[in-house]
């Protein structure tokens, strides 16, 4: 791109970005202001049908329940409880079926209802026609008992009765004389739907839902919402979903008074936000003109000084690549004229500057060179420390667990168990069998843990390559008996748990066993007298896994920071066989020593 342009396109943002932010925001308000106001005026066209529906729904049941104050019915004779129910389809024009029942349910008078079309000079003048079994209908859906157990009108679901189109709904009138008779009737909403129907146009639909949230007025209108408006129907207020054919609605949720109904009205999100969308395509509008006309001037303004600064451009890239020669003077352009005074001035001290660089680096990397050569020197000596510790910790290890104690211990002990096997041998001392024999079994087990001592401290360990597949069961046996002394003077027991089946890893027996002699002191230096220590085996993926756990939480000691160095120790062997050392997460946690498990 040329350098004319870009000065245009920098100029023309410069002007333009305010005037497009102030833009964005005031759509913004606008849109944010345009979407209240829509849903404030259809929250209020719900709660105004809702009011509507609630006061004719309250109206019809005060006049059903009028009727039961004059007469204590109970003590009345059948031709007056039955002139009663006459008289309550003819004062009540939206009922159908009229029937008197106990508290029970039970019909006390015979139900009243229209069974044929009445002439044009009765009262009762195109009003619906009903039957014995819209009467039964009507006694399995009317409310009478909750309306006797609260003393209070009771409205019941509404239902579309067999062979009709409109809904009707039962209501239930206790006697509040305490004779515990209850009259009820099926009035129909064919009011509330021509009037709802009436406010209802392609664009804007008046829905009723009953309690169960079933559609009972407004089915089929194309602004029907689907499934996703039965959760909004509990509480009043507003909403944007889908309708049926999955187009997105918005609309108004308000209950209807004295009943667990609500009224839905919709619109169409388009008709909703159409002012929105105006008030955002003129801003648009306007936006796209103020971004031409500052192109425009952006250009004329760019392509007087793109010639010059090209120029100057050249100049820079010169010095760039090493060429300090002095730029021409621009004498008919000031600023730029001084710019190119600077430019030169700029060129003649980076010839100089750049001399004593090329010095300046020579001598770092001399200097680095040296440095290099002195780390060497000290990360070599830092490695052999390293190896001369790891073998001193070996070594204090062997002292440890030898000691002497094989040549110290063998022959006393060998003399013990010999004097103690021929006087086992003799008749004569039968009665102090049961004693020699412990000593004995007690002569034999010191004999096995110097035994173990001698293995773990005298032999030579193998080349790791060379190691063998051994009953890591064993090894746990031998290292618990030679540490298990020093632990129970501490008051600390160990409890084995070991698999019935092998488990087989390899690795240097006398390596392992100058591992683990160390790992368990160190665990068990954290632990108060009185507590446990658990050694159990695990398997898994491919490894074996030694757990050490602390019956109680653990402390940092002065034993166990004496027993460091050990720990250490341990660490490199295991690392030597493959194998690693898990310290707990947090305290009384669990130690794992994980092997890699051999296969056959």
């Amino acid at each position: 791109m040329r350098l004319w342009l870009q000065l245009a396109a920098v100029m023309a943002t410069v002007s333009f970005l305010p005037m497009f932010v102030t833009a964005v925001y005031a759509t913004k308000i606008s849109v944010e202001k345009q979407r209240a106001s829509s849903e404030v005026i259809l929250y209020r066209d719900a709660q105004a049908a809702a009011t509507l529906v609630g006061t004719w729904v309250y109206d019809q049941g005060v006049a059903v329940s009028g009727w039961m104050h004059p007469w204590q019915l109970d003590q009345r004779a059948p031709e007056v409880q039955t002139g009663l129910l006459r008289s309550v389809l003819a004062a009540v024009p939206a009922s159908r079926v009229v029937v008197l029942v106990d508290r029970a349910g039970k019909l006390v008078a015979d139900p009243v209802f229209l069974d044929a079309p009445a002439p044009p000079d009765s009262p009762f003048a195109g009003r619906a026609t009903a039957s014995d079994a819209d009467a039964d209908v009507l006694l399995k859906v009317l409310p009478y008992g909750e309306a006797y157990r609260t003393a209070l009108t009771t409205f019941g679901a509404p239902y579309v009765p067999n062979g009709r189109e409109l809904p009707v709904f039962p209501v239930a009138a206790p006697s509040p004389w305490g004779d515990g008779l209850v009259l009820g009737t099926e009035l129909g909403l064919s009011p509330i739907v021509q009037a709802l129907t009436a406010q209802s146009t392609p664009d804007h639909a008046l829905l009723l839902y009953d309690g169960t949230g079933a559609l009972v007025v407004g089915g089929g209108h194309p602004l029907t919402p689907g499934p996703d408006i039965l959760p909004l129907l509990m509480a009043d207020g507003t909403f944007t979903v889908s309708n049926d054919g999955g187009s997105p609605i918005a609309g108004a949720v308000a209950l209807v008074p004295y009943t667990d109904w609500a009224v839905v009205v919709v619109e169409p999100t388009s008709l909703v936000f159409a002012t929105a969308r105006e008030i955002t395509l003129r801003t648009v509008e306007v936006v796209m003109a103020s971004l031409v006309v500052s192109l425009l001037v952006g250009a004329l303004v760019g392509w007087g000084l793109s010639q010059p600064v090209a120029k100057m451009r050249d100049a820079t890239r010169r010095i760039a690549n090493g060429d300090y020669q002095p730029v021409p003077r621009l004498a008919w352009i000031g600023e730029i004229d001084e710019l190119a005074v600077a430019f030169n001035d700029m060129a003649a001290r980076l010839q100089q500057n750049n001399a004593e660089i090329v010095s300046q680096r020579q001598q770092i990397e001399a200097f680095n060179a040296d440095l290099q050569r002195r780390v060497d020197e000290r990360t070599a000596e830092l490695q052999a420390a390293q190896a001369q510790l790891v073998e001193s910790g070996q070594l204090a290890a062997v002292a440890q667990l030898g000691a002497g104690l094989a040549h110290e211990l063998n022959n006393p002990l060998a003399g013990i168990l010999g004097m103690t096997q021929i006087l086992l041998a003799d008749p004569d001392l039968r009665r102090y069998h049961g004693p020699l024999g412990r000593v004995e079994q007690l002569t034999l087990r010191c004999t096995e843990v110097v035994r173990a001592m001698l293995r773990f401290s005298s032999g030579d360990p193998l080349d790791p390559s060379d190691a063998v597949i051994l009953d890591l069961r064993v090894l746990l046996r031998d290292v618990v008996g030679l540490v298990q002394g020093p632990m129970r003077q501490a008051g600390i027991s160990v409890e084995l748990r070991l698999p019935d089946a092998p488990a087989s890893v390899r690795v240097d027996p006398v390596l392992a066993g100058r591992a683990f002699a160390p790992i368990l002191s160190s665990v068990a230096a954290t632990m108060p007298a009185g507590s446990s220590l658990r050694v159990e085996i695990e398997r898994r993926s491919g490894v074996v896994e030694v757990v050490l756990v602390p019956s109680v939480s653990q402390t940092i000691s002065d034993d166990f920071m004496a027993s460091a160095l050990g720990l250490w120790v341990a660490r490199r062997l295991l690392g030597q066989m493959g194998g690693r050392i898990g310290e707990p997460a947090v305290a009384g946690g669990p130690w794992r020593v994980t092997l890699p498990e051999a296969r056959s």
